[in-house]
């Protein structure tokens, strides 16, 4: 899948989860205008980086939407050090495992 499709998906995933943007605006429809248009309220923005640097983390690395796309049940994981087990919620497990990735788009397409 490319990004776009990627991120088309994971929004429409955690949007039927009950996420919402903060203008009330479903963020597919928002993201599908901003790839065509390559405009944001008036200004001339270019869409290339509009997708890779402003939207993508802007959505991706939002609390609320990893809420609805990971979900808000506890898990069990392994801290490496000092080797102890904690309990996190799944959203943030998965929050901080995909910032450390160098391609976090392909890190949602594994739960979608």
């Amino acid at each position: 899948m490319t990004d776009k499709e990627i991120l088309l998906k994971a929004i429409e995933q955690a949007e039927k989860n009950g996420y919402n943007s903060e203008e009330g605006v479903s963020l597919i429809d928002l993201t599908k205008n901003t790839f065509r248009e390559g405009e944001v309220t008036g200004l001339h923005i270019d869409p290339d980086y509009l997708e890779k640097y402003v939207l993508i983390p802007y959505i991706i690395f939002d609390h609320d939407f990893a809420k609805a796309f990971w979900g808000e049940k506890k898990i069990d994981t392994l801290d490496w050090y000092p080797w102890i087990y904690t309990t996190i919620e799944t959203w943030r497990y998965h929050l901080g495992t995909m910032a450390m990735t160098n391609k976090p788009l392909k890190y949602l397409e594994k739960f979608l």
